[in-house]
């Protein structure tokens, strides 16, 4: 343990009145503003770049969404089905739909569950009243907000 030493009121008066200790206190309260300076300066620097780095994500997520959306690709959490030529998403009762490319010719129910603009959609308008009840329609759009399908009828 080191030894604390007071010093006296004398000994501080002769120590501010030094002139090289005056110096001395003098070029480290610079240093330490100088170093303070810089690491706000560095903190600033790099706020901007993630800044700009998150703005620019946000940019391509909302750039990414809208293409998704536009192709009826973006991801929905319920299934399929039709009212009115318009296919929703709907927990239960409703239509079934099966979603096959329109230069296939044939239909299959979507891996994704979700039909993309120009796919042929055979479209069930209520499959309680007889398994022949089944319609043949192309996707027109998908607005993946209210999870609607816009179908145009095509036979």
């Amino acid at each position: 343990r080191g030894v604390v030493v007071i010093p006296t009121t004398e000994e501080l008066e002769a120590f501010i009145e030094d002139p090289a200790q005056i110096s001395q206190i003098e070029e480290y309260r610079n240093l330490a503003k100088h170093n303070g300076d810089e690491k706000v300066a560095i903190a600033e620097q790099t706020y901007a770049i993630v800044d700009s780095l998150v703005r620019r994500l946000d940019y391509d997520l909302v750039k990414l969404e809208t293409l998704l959306k536009g192709t009826g690709e973006f991801e929905s959490t319920s299934s399929n089905t039709l009212v009115g030529g318009i296919a929703s998403s709907a927990g239960s009762g409703g239509a079934s739909l099966l979603v096959g490319s329109s230069g296939s010719g044939n239909l299959s129910t979507s891996s994704s569950g979700r039909g993309k603009p120009n796919d042929l959609a055979a479209i069930q308008i209520d499959p309680g009243l007889s398994s022949e009840n089944w319609i043949l329609g192309k996707i027109m759009e998908h607005n993946s907000e209210t999870g609607m399908y816009k179908i145009s009828d095509e036979d």
